[in-house]
């Protein structure tokens, strides 16, 4: 994550670890306020599309 921050931060995009992980967590709470009374569980299908992102880097 932090060479991807320093590629970005070269290329103009201010983009921190910290900004990172809050825009994840941030996208999984919005989904899972989503459902009727708040899911405990991510829902099937639900993939994080943040967390799949960065396991595609390695």
């Amino acid at each position: 994550m932090y060479e991807f921050c320093n590629v970005a931060g070269i290329l103009g995009y201010n983009i921190t670890i910290g900004g990172l992980f809050a825009l994840g967590q941030d996208m999984n709470d919005s989904k899972l306020r989503s459902v009727n009374g708040g899911g405990v569980d991510g829902i099937e299908g639900w993939d994080d599309a943040y967390e799949n992102f960065f396991c595609s880097l390695q």
